[in-house]
């Protein structure tokens, strides 16, 4: 169990009071980051971005808000639907980011492994061909020609062709 300390019960009420602020903001209304770093007191010694990240997943979670950074200003906060966009854009970003980086660096060190055994070898190219089809799903190319709604397909589709093929053979 986790021992709350002072500092513990400052964050937490911190994070509480910047989330109860981000509640109040209407849609399309800007909260600045100045606005924010009021909140801490001199002796908390964390960045308001990261209490801020907490609010807005507490937020996120009681009520569906979506907070959109904006640079050197401060937080909008968006429509639910906009936002949910806006989410699952930014994520598609931060993926395709992180496979490309991955791959990367995976890359180089397995050029330079000379003590690994061809399974490792193995098990690392299999890993690298997942990141590259990532990458690749998360191209916005590849989301843009991705069809809305897929055609239903038949199920027993490749019964029926046995079944007809071994009737007409009769």
């Amino acid at each position: 169990m986790t021992k709350i300390t002072a500092q513990t019960a400052t964050v937490q009420r911190v994070t509480l009071a910047i989330k109860d602020r981000l509640a109040e903001a209407p849609i399309d209304t800007l909260v600045s980051h100045e606005e924010l770093k009021g909140f801490l007191p001199q002796n908390l010694n964390l960045s308001h971005y990261v209490l801020v990240q907490r609010a807005q997943r507490l937020l996120n979670a009681e009520n569906g808000a979506v907070f959109a950074t904006v640079r050197n200003e401060g937080y909008r906060r968006l429509p639910n639907g906009i936002g949910a966009d806006h989410a699952a854009n930014t994520s598609l970003l931060r993926i395709r980011r992180q496979s490309r980086r991955g791959q990367k660096i995976a890359t180089l060190a397995i050029q330079f492994a000379n003590d690994s055994t061809d399974n490792d070898r193995r098990r690392v190219y299999q890993k690298l061909a997942s990141l590259g089809l990532i990458e690749h799903l998360t191209l916005a190319k590849t989301v843009r020609t991705m069809p809305e709604d897929k055609p239903r397909q038949d199920p027993l589709a490749g019964l029926r062709d046995m079944l007809d093929a071994a009737q007409t053979a009769e």
